[in-house]
């Protein structure tokens, strides 16, 4: 069945949906006022604006990525338009239902009447699949639902059936095409990419992380006031930066407001949607010069990592914008003009949604108009033998121009300037604590941070199998990417790839290097998370270097079709086994409860456990009910500007999140610190099981600080968590 809605008709359908969303969101109609307020949020604006632009994109694949990351923009730059200018006109709470409601409805209707006048724009042809192809649909169907079943109940076995799927989706996408077509594949990787956001965010109703918490603080701060307050935290550095980003304040606010939904749920549902669409973005854009196969894998791998479902929520905007950017770089399907105005849209939106993404953008954005300069002005040079790279010109083709990126970059530094601290403080000073360590612990180890330390120099004395295997098979995909940048630059003319790519790539495997090289280049924006920003640029070179080199190798010994099988069965094997270590399923089926045991899927055991160090991994980044009830105990009954003491993680997540409360480093739990006079002591579950966590991680016996309680009083028990007052 196939419709095609012709401009007409589609203006109708278009102010149809706006009058039906306004009128869920103002009756307050359960369900709808959700589902519908978040396509009149997330979808619609960015619609309106590709109509306008007249943007030759049919694919429903590309018209969902490109309409969320305008409307995103849209939204959350008219957000801070309104934010800004109605406490001029007497409306203290800007953010609030109606005004918003009135300024985007006004907006949104003054778009759809500037498309309808558009007679250029493409019908979009939309078609139900035929019923041959409802099996792959309902095998997919169900994969999602079992993850939710698994982290909801905590059933583990619920849990290893659904990545047992996964990975037969995997190998059924490389090798059985004929059982799941490539029609499939974006379909595939959503499915994936929501299943496994699903089995962690699930295990709970309450919020998870580490950075999610300060997110949810100035936000809960924004929400609260219905106003946007950039200069709130001057005096809180931890909490400033946080607050300077539009993508956790002025965006939830938004999603608070207009959808009526409270501020976890909009921290686990609208965002890990939106994120979703990154490496279905990602399959769209290499597709088109690595193949199907490969853009599948790619996409697959960068989901596979941990860091995938465990991101803070101004990284998924960010990274969400950064794959949008590359998407118009790399896509052949929009003109050069058109492609420079969104990058430059995605670039400004990208500087408020997350400052450390920016960085990596632009240093790969601007090495890579240097490179492509440099290469067009020596191309031109006469009499002079030039190298195999430079025998085309890139002139035609290449759409990073200075004119974008001086507006991008002069966005940002008036926004970090003006707005956050981010230039002058958070970057310098990790310019400054790079040239410390580098003159001072060039040769220390640790100084690149744990990650990086322990991948150069591994201590695996006393450690399990599972763990043992954890670390050889994930350090795999690190030699086929640096084989697969060997490749790309010997097969560049084989591959339709935008000129812009190469350098890009090359810039982005530099940085992954640095990580290596520089002291202290990790650790200021945590190694794993470096890795997985860097994959945007690098998945696919993971597995196109190996599937030439093994083609190459088995074609000697065999028939090329069946050499390119071997290879693409072999790299499905490898990464299938990856995803069986990352994702917990291998510690899972052999009991082991290492670091690497995943918390969604080893659950139960882990809160069964006795063992210090798997309840501190557990409790790390998981928040129990009576830890949230007392923290939101503390926050009422409790003095604002009271001298607070507890251990480090609660620190960093619970009582900044549903506390709203920040603790001082001098105020940690710690046999360094004596409790104070006048002061109160929380002690969350983990503590109350007699132990807490120090500043440097790590588990301690309860018994250290235990003496320091003895001449306190206990104001509050939940037989969970527990709350003392030393008294003056």
């Amino acid at each position: 069945m196939v419709g095609v809605l012709n401009m007409n008709s589609s203006t109708k359908v278009l102010l149809a949906v706006q009058a039906i969303a306004i009128l869920t969101i103002l009756l307050d109609i359960p369900v709808a006022r959700q589902i519908i307020g978040f396509i009149y949020l997330m979808f619609l604006p960015g619609y309106l604006l590709l109509r306008i632009l007249k943007l030759n994109v049919t694919s429903v694949f590309e018209t969902v990525p490109l309409s969320v990351g305008l409307s995103l923009t849209f939204s959350m730059f008219l957000g801070l338009a309104v934010n800004q200018a109605l406490p001029f006109l007497g409306i203290t709470a800007p953010l609030s239902v109606l005004p918003l409601l009135v300024v985007l409805s006004a907006a949104l209707f003054a778009l759809t009447f500037i498309a309808d006048r558009n007679p250029d724009s493409p019908a979009h042809v939309y078609s139900l699949p035929a019923p041959k192809q409802l099996v792959p649909f309902i095998f997919l169907a169900v994969i999602p639902v079992l993850s939710l079943f698994g982290a909801l109940y905590h059933s583990s076995w619920a849990l290893l059936l659904m990545v047992a799927l996964v990975s037969v989706i995997a190998v059924f996408a490389v090798v059985f095409r004929r059982w799941l077509p490539s029609s499939f594949f974006p379909i595939a990787v959503a499915v994936i990419g929501l299943s496994l956001i699903f089995q962690r965010e699930f295990i709970s109703a309450n919020l998870l992380g580490y950075d999610t918490f300060g997110e949810f603080y100035v936000f809960s701060s924004t929400n609260t006031q219905s106003l946007w307050d950039p200069y709130l935290f001057l005096s809180q550095f931890e909490l400033r930066d946080y607050n300077s980003m539009l993508s956790v304040t002025v965006l939830p606010t938004m999603f608070s407001q207009l959808l009526n939904i409270t501020g976890e749920w909009i921290f686990k549902i609208p965002y890990f949607l939106l994120y979703c669409l990154v490496p279905l973005t990602m399959y769209q854009m290499y597709k088109q010069g690595f193949g199907k196969g490969i853009a599948f894998l790619g996409a697959f791998y960068f989901i596979l990592f941990p860091r995938f479902y465990g991101e803070e929520r101004r990284q998924t905007i960010g990274e969400l914008f950064l794959v949008l950017i590359l998407y118009t770089i790399l896509t052949n399907s929009i003109s050069p003009k058109k492609k420079e105005l969104l990058i430059g849209i995605f670039g400004i939106a990208l500087v408020v949604s997350h400052y450390s993404t920016f960085y990596v953008f632009i240093f790969c954005a601007l090495a890579t108009w240097a490179s492509l300069l440099i290469m067009e002005n020596l191309s031109t040079v006469r009499n002079w033998k030039k190298p195999p790279l430079l025998k085309r010109s890139f002139r035609l083709r290449k759409v990073l121009t200075a004119r974008v990126l001086f507006v991008i970059i002069a966005f940002a530094v008036l926004w970090y300037t003006l707005v956050s601290t981010s230039l002058d403080q958070t970057f310098m000073s990790f310019v400054n604590r790079l040239a410390t360590t580098f003159s001072t612990g060039f040769f220390d180890l640790t100084s690149r941070g744990g990650a990086v330390s322990g991948f150069i120099s591994p201590d695996l004395t006393g450690v399990t199998l599972a763990y043992q295997a954890d670390f050889f098979i994930s350090k795999i995909p690190y030699v086929l990417i640096g084989l697969g940048l060997v490749v790309l630059l010997i097969n560049r003319k084989k591959l339709n790839l935008q000129a812009e790519y190469i350098p890009m790539a090359l810039a982005a495997a530099f940085i992954l290097i640095m990580t290596f090289v520089l002291p202290s280049f990790a650790d200021a924006f945590v190694e794993d998370r470096f890795f997985h920003l860097l994959l945007i640029f690098l998945a696919p070179l993971s597995f196109y270097g190996g599937y030439v080199i093994i083609t190459w190798a088995s074609k000697h010994f065999t028939t090329i079709k069946q050499a390119r099988t071997i290879a693409l069965v072999l790299l499905c094997v490898i990464f299938v086994a990856v995803f069986l270590v990352k994702v917990g399923f291998v510690y899972e089926v052999t009991d082991d409860l290492s670091p690497g045991a995943s918390s969604s899927m080893s659950f139960s055991a882990m809160e069964e456990s006795s063992n210090p160090q798997v309840l501190a991994h557990l409790y790390g980044s998981y928040v129990p009910d009576c830890d949230v009830y007392s923290a939101e105990w503390l926050s009422v009954h409790t003095p604002k500007d009271s001298v607070l003491f507890a251990d480090a993680d609660a620190r960093q997540h619970v009582l900044r999140g549903y506390a709203l409360r920040v603790v001082n480093e001098a105020h940690l739990l710690s046999v360094n610190n004596t409790i104070t006079p006048d002061s109160y002591i929380y002690l969350r579950y983990l503590n109350t099981q007699g132990c807490y966590v120090a500043v440097s991680g790590e588990p301690i016996d309860m018994a250290h600080v235990s003496d320091q309680l003895t001449d306190t009083n206990r104001i509050y028990s939940d037989g969970g968590s527990e709350i003392y007052y030393s008294t003056p």
